[in-house]
């Protein structure tokens, strides 16, 4: 009975496992040359619709769309919805609605650029229209929907100095244009929003107080008074472009960003993770070093889900891998999903039906790029999830002791082999010492850090990290330095 047991949970940690599996990549765009910048979202059907630019002269670019009823196994054949023959447009948006109507929002450059927006009824594409009128040199921002199908258009304009501005389509009619923080001497710039179930807004945006570089901020629409509240500063220092925001199974946004976290030259960068708490947003983390761009979809089961682009030193070379993390019991798991030579960007993340669905930019060689999709099944049982990845891969244990002076243990088990690196980090992301660089066999492991850095240095008192990599797999936990 005892081998009958052993033999049905072997079948589930295997059938399990299968499940946790991405896809391999689908080629959504198939078209030589140089995809820029897509956008997809699902309809209620559980259809995929797919946007992107695709560049044909430096001033001569069209937007493109594909769509996939099969879940993403196969996609159309590339469609040219722009109506153009000759002018720049880019950064396309895409939404749908509960009767599975869909909307796109672009940039197009008639000599200023404005914003088009057209819809898609079910058997048709509506003429592109402008709807930012008389505003000419304005930047494309984001599409948000709400409950009520509710269409928001964001654009700035005026560049870093510029405003927020957005119309909202509702019952087939347009708003005014609005800008909703116009009256003081601050400066604002759209990232992205999301629509909660009471149909307000919560948005991440670059917000520049007067004097003062961006950062990295949270603004929400109170949709019942129709009110902007005013906008909440997160970051400390100057950002960069990657920013994502999703709320909570309590509607609680979490949020995602790029920041540079010391004065160096060039400065280092990290990826930067807030949430609210109920009262107060928590203190920013940084949760990786030299990310490039980060998106972030929370589960039915709370369980955060986090794709970046991230700089992998080869040795001989700088690549751009895609790397996919989960937060599970606080504890930030990563995997390298997408390997390029020369570099995977720009994902965009959407969860349905239990399935994460990711696409992103991958480029082949030089000036050519295409658009691929993958996806993998969710888990329901984060326990399940940490305990069946820790028996199959990896385990990276609480250094001890903790706090600790003047030195401390670091262990780790490995259930399969692979090249190893255990690597200390600052609070900021910035490399410290290197503890383990090298193939290691399955068993057990144990290193001594003793608090010195590459110079064998000692260094300063405060909270660092310790990021074990095992081939395409990533751990990180934090430890504390006393002295």
């Amino acid at each position: 009975m005892k081998k009958i047991f052993i033999f049905i949970i072997f079948l589930f940690i295997v059938f399990y496992l299968s499940a946790q599996e991405w896809s391999e990549p689908v080629n959504i765009s198939n078209t030589p040359g140089l995809d820029e910048n897509p956008s997809f979202c699902i309809d209620n059907n559980g259809v995929l619709h797919c946007v992107w630019t695709y560049k044909i002269e430096p001033n001569y670019r069209k937007i493109y769309y594909s769509k996939s009823g099969d879940d993403g196994e196969t996609w159309c054949d590339p469609q040219d919805i722009s109506q153009n023959d000759e002018m720049w447009m880019g950064l396309p948006h895409i939404v749908s609605d509960s009767q599975n109507n869909l909307y796109v929002a672009y940039l197009y450059n008639v000599g200023n650029s404005h914003i088009y927006f057209m819809k898609f009824d079910g058997s048709s594409w509506s003429e592109p229209y402008s709807i930012s009128v008389n505003y000419l040199g304005v930047g494309m921002s984001d599409v948000v929907i709400d409950n009520n199908d509710r269409v928001y258009v964001f654009w700035h304009w005026g560049g870093q100095t510029g405003e927020i501005y957005y119309r909202y389509l509702e019952n087939d009619e347009w708003s005014e244009i609005i800008c909703p923080y116009g009256n003081n001497n601050d400066h604002y710039c759209f990232a992205e929003g999301v629509s909660d179930s009471y149909n307000n807004l919560h948005c991440i945006i670059d917000h520049h107080p007067e004097n003062v570089g961006a950062r990295t901020s949270y603004i929400k629409y109170d949709y019942a008074s129709d009110i902007w509240e005013d906008a909440i500063i997160l970051a400390t220092r100057w950002c960069q472009q990657g920013m994502d925001i999703d709320l909570d199974c309590n509607e609680y946004p979490h949020l995602v960003w790029r920041e540079y976290v010391n004065d160096s030259i060039p400065p280092n960068d990290g990826t930067l993770y807030s949430y609210f708490e109920g009262l107060n947003f928590s203190e920013p983390e940084i949760l990786v070093e030299d990310p490039w761009w980060q998106v972030i979809a929370i589960d039915n089961n709370d369980i955060i889900h986090l794709v970046e682009k991230e700089k992998y030193d080869t040795g001989s070379d700088i690549v751009y891998n895609l790397v996919y993390y989960t937060n599970i019991d606080s504890i930030w798991e990563g995997t390298i999903i997408v390997e390029s030579e020369n570099g995977a960007s720009l994902p965009k993340l959407e969860i349905f039906n239990n399935r994460l669905y990711l696409i992103y930019l991958y480029s082949i060689e030089f000036m050519e790029t295409e658009v691929y999709f993958m996806k993998v099944d969710l888990s329901t049982n984060s326990t399940q999830e940490n305990y069946i990845t820790d028996i199959c891969n990896m385990d990276l244990s609480q250094n001890y002791p903790n706090p600790f002076n003047p030195e401390t243990q670091i262990s780790f088990s490995l259930n399969k082999g692979g090249s190893t690196t255990l690597k200390i980090l600052n609070i900021k992301g910035q490399f410290i010492k290197t503890l383990i660089n090298s193939y290691k066999n399955p068993g057990d492991y144990s290193v001594i850090w003793d608090g010195t850095d590459m110079q064998e240095q000692q260094v300063a008192s405060g909270v660092y990290y310790y990021r074990l990599q095992v081939g395409n797999r990533v751990k990180t936990k934090s430890l504390i330095l006393v002295k």
